[in-house]
């Protein structure tokens, strides 16, 4: 159960990171350019950093306008951060999942822990 809850609370930070960015604005209550404007670090940004000159490069620069964080955040899909951030979390979740079915009698509670998980992360897919 340990490995279970480390699995999905892993899995769940990437679909916050991941909506932090690409998510829509009305359904996660914050901008989707506040991420990049704070220079939070989060798992996307982090791939950028690692896997792109100009990502790294832009990032360093203060922004000016709205257009270029959309410009950084269409740069990280075109990089691969996007599709990166949520492979990550799909194996995240089949490990929870997998980490769950070892120990877990499967009942009511067992479909209910399931439901959650869906619900978890499944949010805007």
């Amino acid at each position: 159960f340990r490995d279970f809850g480390e699995y999905l609370g892993l899995a769940y930070q990437l679909r916050d990171d991941y909506l932090g960015i690409w998510g829509r604005s009305s359904n996660i209550g914050k901008s989707t350019q506040s991420d990049i404007i704070n220079k939070k670090k989060t798992f996307p940004i982090l791939y950028g950093l690692e896997s792109d000159q100009e990502f790294r490069h832009r990032w360093n620069k203060p922004y000016q306008s709205s257009r270029e964080i959309d410009e950084m955040s269409n740069l990280l899909e075109k990089i691969g951060a996007k599709d990166y951030t949520e492979q990550k979390e799909t194996v995240l979740t089949q490990k929870a999942i997998e980490s769950l079915d070892k120990g877990a009698i499967k009942n009511e509670a067992y479909l209910a822990i399931l439901e959650l998980v869906d619900v978890l992360l499944q949010r805007e897919k």
